[in-house]
């Protein structure tokens, strides 16, 4: 082997994209686009309060970054990653990415009387709604599993989001005024973005083609 033609294997070789840097550019996309998700969810849920009680709820620190954005975060960049491994023909264990959606849980169910406060006046059932439309919404619009499996999810996370987001009509004294459509549009088109990218660890992978003929 002449070492022109090693100079020219080793050019195209390196042609091949960089499974490891493009998984790490998929992740930390993903995180970002997790902040701005979940700071448009808290921003969701102000419009909320405004409209059923007529004034702007407090923005603390835990309420606003360590219950929604963080966890919001880590839920993108699991998601993001999953991406980037699917796209470099996928990897052993990386489905498991297909239950990112309950880390949305996770600050809420670490607080002390979780399950006693949400029997008692159901707050942190919000959590485990958003969960759960990213759980169902992302396998309806996955293409893989069985057709009446798919249905049902994706009737569970439509339920679920309808009905959320007609709570920012109803609970509203004016529900067709300005305010309230724009919280429930807000919500729904949170909902479909957060179910779209749940749907990534279900999907198939991508293939790794052939490098070109010389």
């Amino acid at each position: 082997m002449t070492r022109g033609t090693v100079a020219v294997r080793e050019g195209r070789a390196s042609a091949r994209p960089d499974h490891h840097r493009a998984a790490v550019r998929a992740t930390v996309g993903g995180a970002l686009l997790g902040l701005a998700w979940g700071l448009s969810l808290r921003a969701w849920m102000a419009v909320l309060q405004v409209g059923s009680f007529g004034y702007l709820p407090d923005f603390t620190w835990w309420g606003t970054f360590g219950s929604v954005a963080a966890p919001a975060v880590a839920t993108g960049a699991v998601l993001g990653w999953a991406e980037g491994v699917r796209r470099a023909g996928g990897r052993r264990g990386w489905r498991w990415a297909a239950a990112a959606p309950l880390l949305m849980v996770v600050p809420v169910a670490l607080t002390p009387g979780f399950l006693e406060t949400l029997l008692d006046t159901g707050l942190g059932g919000g959590a485990i709604g958003v969960a759960l439309i990213g759980l169902t919404g992302g396998y309806s619009l996955s293409g893989r599993g069985p057709r009446a499996g798919r249905l049902t999810a994706g009737v569970v996370a439509l339920a679920l989001t309808l009905a959320t987001a007609g709570l920012t009509h109803f609970s509203a004294p004016e529900p067709l005024s300005p305010a309230p459509v724009f919280g429930a549009v807000l919500f729904s088109t949170l909902m479909g973005v957060f179910a779209v990218a749940a749907s990534v660890p279900h999907r198939p992978v991508v293939t790794p083609g052939p490098l070109p003929p010389e």
